[in-house]
């Protein structure tokens, strides 16, 4: 009788050696056993499949490995089912093209729809990986913040984030007044003002009135105490059309003046915003200037230096060892008046070399020392004196605070 051993544990198949008692026991093999099902459908399994041997009925040949080693009755397989969808087959798994993934490479990154927009529309149908889709926006409306191209990552998700449309018409209502300039803007809009307007939508009406044609201030010269000065008064308008009222200190256009410093202002005035805009300019109205009175030799021209363009009042002062000569005297003045010209003449006596003995009660007009300081003082002094009893005192009355010794010019 011949008895059949089954391997009961499973290991790859091998040429190991065949046991000593194989021919003795008269051993041979079975037929191999189908494989069995894969473990797996695709991406690589394992099966197994086993066989038997057969021996004598003889109580020395009743163990399997009597026939062979144990490991030789079964067979294994690996690399079953093998298939890989998106991929290859390497190292006993699946090696998966980029974009796929799992056991079999049969699932593909995907990112799922990237979310829809008010006001627009998503352009692209595909959202597996490497995809992109678009974003586009309806009539009057634009896209602002987020991405306006999206792509799906091997992550699964989109890059980016999905921007929205704003409306984008808004100047289309003509919101900016006062002729300012509109500019749409996301959900809004903005106005350029023109100049001078200001407010969101420009109605704030910042423009004061122009003027054109004011003055610069004049200088007027005049031989006459009372002078006729006819101007032309400045014009004002205003850019934006609005109202305006114009008040000035001169009724009219012209005015008889006397000598002196006048401010001419005219003002315009804006009822719609309480703006204003000024012109002012001087009138400077003196006599005619006078010619340079030549000094005297020898001696000294002693002037008042005060509103010296309303009149110039000299004497000759001489110095140590000199005087006037017989029919000339310290107490003539050398006036210059409105008209330009002195009085009574452009040139002073001189100081003679010849000491004039009926002279010496004037040794109050004569110095020894032009540039001493006691000297100085004691001209200014008697110079003071000399025009507060003349007939000229009048300048100092009416300049009683210029009217002081150190005002008076000494020119040697």
């Amino acid at each position: 009788m011949v008895f059949i051993f089954l391997l009961s544990l499973f290991f790859y198949v091998s040429e190991a050696p065949r046991a000593p008692t194989w021919d003795s026991c008269n051993c041979y093999w079975g037929t191999w056993k189908a494989w069995s099902q894969c473990s797996a459908s695709c991406g690589g399994g394992r099966r197994y499949r086993s066989r038997s041997v057969w021996h004598d009925d003889v109580p020395r040949c009743d163990d399997f490995e009597k026939c062979a080693s144990n490991d030789m009755g079964n067979d294994y397989d690996y690399s079953c089912n093998t298939v890989c969808y998106h991929g290859s087959y390497s190292g006993q798994s699946c090696r998966c093209h980029t974009g796929w993934y799992g056991k079999c490479c049969n699932n593909q990154v995907t990112c799922g729809h990237p979310g829809s927009i008010s006001h627009g529309s998503v352009q692209g149908s595909s959202f597996i990986y490497n995809s992109q889709v678009t974003y586009r926006c309806n009539t009057h409306y634009k896209l602002t913040g987020g991405t306006s191209t999206r792509r799906c990552q091997i992550n699964g998700v989109w890059t980016g984030y999905n921007p929205r449309c704003a409306f984008f018409n808004s100047c289309a209502s003509s919101p900016c007044r006062n002729r300012g300039t509109c500019i749409n803007e996301p959900d809004s809009y903005r106005c350029v003002c023109p100049r001078n307007f200001l407010g969101i939508n420009c109605e704030y009406d910042n423009q004061p009135p122009e003027v054109r044609g004011c003055s610069e201030d004049i200088d007027i010269k005049s031989s006459e105490d009372i002078t006729f000065f006819n101007w032309t008064a400045p014009s004002f308008y205003d850019p934006a059309g609005k109202p305006i009222t114009v008040s000035t200190n001169y009724p009219t256009h012209n005015f008889n003046f006397s000598w002196g410093d006048f401010k001419v202002q005219y003002v315009a005035l804006k009822p719609s915003n309480g703006l204003r805009k000024e012109c002012v300019f001087n009138l400077k109205i003196r006599p005619k200037p006078c010619k340079t009175l030549q000094k005297p030799n020898n001696g000294a021209r002693v002037c008042n230096g005060w509103k010296t363009d309303y009149g110039k009042f000299c004497l000759v002062f001489c110095g140590p060892r000199y005087s006037l000569d017989i029919t000339s005297s310290h107490r003539q003045w050398y006036v210059c008046g409105a008209k330009g010209s002195w009085i009574p003449r452009e040139s002073m006596s001189h100081c003679t070399g010849l000491f004039v003995t009926d002279k010496t009660k004037d040794a109050r007009f004569r110095f020894t020392n032009c540039s001493a300081p006691d000297q100085v003082e004691k001209i200014q002094e008697t110079y003071l004196t000399m025009l507060q009893t003349s007939p000229y005192g009048f300048f100092c009355t009416k300049f009683q605070n210029l009217c002081r010794k150190e005002n008076v010019m000494i020119s040697c």
